[in-house]
């Protein structure tokens, strides 16, 4: 998912954003975020 920050909207996955993935369905979140030590995923 970082991966994917990363390359397809061109951001910085450790800057302390929060980036919010849905699925197809739009059932389910997933949210990544840097917390000082590591990404957190939610």
């Amino acid at each position: 998912m970082a991966a994917q920050v990363t390359n397809e909207l061109r951001k910085h996955p450790f800057t302390g954003t929060i980036f919010v993935f849905r699925s197809r369905k739009a059932d389910r979140l997933k949210l990544i975020y840097w917390d000082g030590s590591g990404l957190v995923m939610a």
